[in-house]
């Protein structure tokens, strides 16, 4: 079964979706579609992702969805292990909460209030629970464009677009952004060189002395465990599978010639 069909066959619930993210997910999530799998979905609306996961996922053994809004735990379905939790994803120990409720995560989508806190904050909780080999998506990235989603809900914060520039009275002034304003995007791309993490970390003090230009400290949360990042139009797939240290995740290897290399002096 893929995306659309399950959209199509879901037990019940409304929802909205891009339709290139169907293909997305399939090339992503297929390999977890017959696996005892954990998944928790940010942002439940009317459910119907809910829904259309489980059928997606046919042995998952729960699916949680969890919501700012009351009205969403009327979606709950006990029988079908499909569990509605109400509170704030940018509540750190909310989500800490939800994890040790259910247990660590093999999927985690985050299509909730699409505030730039919000995101950051629901990431730097939950990434670092998810079960190794997971993958966190973060839908709609859009929203990290528009100025009416970069707020945390305090009125006097101001209001910063994504290429650096406060806004005051729907014009820009060109004032550079500070690094705790940062937009969803930005916090994205930024992890990026994470993946990197062996081309300038040194664990041990041998490694830092036979490395060129290495700095001498072990990886963080991200710089251990993001495997593969993958940007598409509104939509982020972030792998995480734990590495050894600061190493790479293998070794180069050399593939000899399959053939002879025929006598000519002019090659090199």
């Amino acid at each position: 079964m893929n995306i659309y069909e399950a959209i199509q066959s879901r037990k019940r619930g409304a929802l909205i979706k891009h339709s290139h993210f169907y293909s997305l997910y399939d090339k992503h999530f297929s390999e977890y579609q017959n696996e005892n799998i954990k998944l928790l979905s940010i942002g439940v609306f009317n459910a119907g992702d809910l829904y259309m996961w489980r059928k997606y996922f046919p042995k998952a053994e729960i699916i949680v969805g969890i919501d700012i809004d009351p009205y969403c735990k009327r979606f709950e379905d006990l029988e079908d292990n499909i569990v509605v939790e109400i509170g704030d994803q940018s509540n750190v120990d909310f989500l800490t909460d939800i994890n040790i409720k259910y247990g660590s995560f093999d999927i985690i989508i985050d299509d909730g209030g699409h505030e730039n806190n919000q995101i950051i904050t629901s990431f730097q909780t939950l990434f670092p629970l998810l079960n190794n080999e997971g993958i966190y998506v973060v839908e709609d990235t859009y929203h990290s464009y528009w100025l009416d989603y970069n707020c945390d809900r305090n009125e006097s914060t101001k209001l910063y677009n994504n290429f650096g520039d406060v806004v005051k009275g729907g014009k820009p002034l060109n004032i550079i952004k500070k690094k705790s304003e940062m937009t969803s995007m930005d916090f994205l791309k930024s992890l990026t060189d994470k993946m990197n993490s062996a081309a300038y970390l040194s664990g041990s003090k041998e490694s830092h002395d036979a490395g060129a230009n290495k700095v001498f400290r072990e990886p963080d949360q991200y710089e251990n465990s993001i495997y593969s990042m993958n940007f598409y139009d509104n939509i982020c797939f972030i792998k995480k599978l734990i590495r050894n240290g600061c190493e790479s995740y293998s070794k180069s290897e050399w593939i000899p010639h399959n053939a002879e290399i025929p006598d000519d002096k002019n090659y090199e």
